[in-house]
């Protein structure tokens, strides 16, 4: 029997498992990661033939470690909690009040979003032209995109990719899209009735996501709409209480989710000036279960060791120690590509590829232990059992980091995520909801901040 129908009975007991010791909370992040692996495995064993898979047990036994340790790791951390809890009372419900942040401000972060994507899209222009192509409408994506991904892209000022200021703006248009999607669900459930609020917000939310349109780039659209997910579903609880179970809705919720949202991701593709010569459920079942079997492959295959310690997981962290004058030897973040079939090459290989390569067996294990940990203190620490000032600042910032729950059966994500990027997208975030909620803007001769 191929042993990639083993593996996916092993990932749905886990399911079951990690159900259960979360207390039966289908949105906890054991829950999360097991129930992608599940869908990956699915799409991959629907490729079995044209992907050729036969599928070793070395790998099926690493990959139900990693996840056995993940579970286990967020089991012992939510006991731990428990205990807290019965000292201390839990918030079961919060009061929702809706957060108000003032026309003025909300009208300046329009036109400061519209100013930086028009800004944004001359120099798409003018690097795409730099480099010698011609393209018209949203063909200038597809071709930025080609160039930012490229490895061999050209160093003259001419060309040179998006400068510092602009970066950072964009960083701030992407820091106002999370904002206002929290704001959006909180005062919904808040039920603050006020439409025009509404409208400006979610002109933010749009202006976040075209940006990223521009540049070609799904994957970060998938990021704020995983964190619109948990964070609808967390504000849900801290409405009604968390001792209510949301498995149903949740379930109904996430299969629309998968039926609107896989046409809407291959259909994408047109929209930011790409193509491809697959079907619909090839093109998905490449992108959601080839990692799957790549990761096989790539255990198959001659592996190399680590040229410098965390080399494949730890990118943004050793881009920063080079920052900082240390001369290391640093490889792309884009791993090598491997062949599935005549059509399709890929790089991904799930959330245990990098740490495996990096840290061998045991310092992939461990990997896992921090990682569970740092989620399930933020979510069961923070934000399930608290009620406090601060719990806006932590459900904006899991829903930021959700994504690297969601993508745990594609691809490790620490490369992304353990970044000063992210510090200062974080920071941003947090700055500007401080100041969007705190201070308002009046105009008495010249502009003043005062204070609410």
């Amino acid at each position: 029997m191929n042993a990639i129908y083993l593996l996916l009975l092993f990932e749905i007991i886990l399911f079951g498992l990690s159900y259960c010791l979360s207390g039966r909370d289908i949105m906890a992040p054991s829950v999360i990661m097991c129930a992608m692996f599940v869908i990956s495995t699915f799409f991959a064993i629907m490729n079995i033939k044209n992907w050729k898979i036969d599928y070793s047990l070395d790998s099926v036994l690493i990959l139900v470690a990693g996840m056995v340790t993940f579970i286990l790791a967020e089991a012992l951390f939510h006991g731990m909690q428990n205990k807290k809890i019965r000292r201390v009372r839990k918030a079961d419900q919060a009061e929702m009040h809706p957060v108000v942040i003032q026309k003025s401000l909300l009208i300046f972060a329009v036109i400061f979003d519209v100013l930086v994507l028009l800004w944004f899209y001359m120099e798409i222009c003018r690097i795409v032209a730099g480099y010698g192509y011609t393209a018209t409408g949203v063909g200038v994506f597809g071709r930025y995109r080609t160039i930012i991904t490229s490895l061999t892209q050209r160093s003259d000022s001419k060309v040179a990719l998006t400068g510092m200021v602009l970066n950072q703006m964009i960083k701030l248009v992407h820091a106002m899209g999370y904002v206002s999607l929290y704001i959006l669900l909180n005062n919904w459930f808040a039920g603050d009735k006020k439409k025009l609020p509404y409208i400006f917000h979610i002109i933010l939310v749009l202006a976040h996501i075209f940006s990223y349109i521009m540049e070609g780039s799904r994957g970060n659209i998938l990021q704020i709409a995983s964190a619109a997910l948990i964070e609808w579903y967390i504000l849900w609880h801290r409405k009604v209480g968390w001792h209510k179970v949301l498995t149903g809705k949740v379930v109904v919720v996430g299969v629309l989710c998968m039926l609107i949202g896989m046409p809407l991701f291959y259909s994408s593709l047109s929209w930011m000036g790409r193509a491809t010569n697959k079907r619909l459920l090839r093109y998905i079942g490449f992108y959601v279960g080839g990692s799957i079997q790549l990761f096989d492959l790539y255990l198959k295959s001659n592996i190399t060791k680590p040229k410098v310690f965390g080399e494949e997981t730890l990118i943004g962290v050793l881009h920063f120690l080079n920052r900082l004058g240390f001369d290391l030897d640093i490889r792309n973040v884009n791993l090598d590509m491997i062949r599935l079939d005549e059509l399709s090459r890929g790089n991904v290989y799930t959330f245990f590829r990098r740490p495996l390569h990096d840290f061998g067996f045991g310092g992939m294990l461990l990997f896992t232990v921090l990682v569970a940990w740092l989620f399930a203190w933020i979510y069961y620490g923070k934000i399930k059992w608290r009620d406090t000032k601060a719990t806006p600042y932590w459900i904006m910032l899991y829903g930021y980091l959700f994504y690297w729950i969601v993508m745990m059966s594609i691809d490790q994500y620490s490369h992304s995520y353990l970044s000063v990027t992210t510090v200062l997208q974080i920071a941003l975030m947090f700055l500007w909801y401080n100041f969007a909620t705190r201070y308002k803007l009046t105009l008495k001769g010249k502009l003043h901040i005062l204070k609410r």
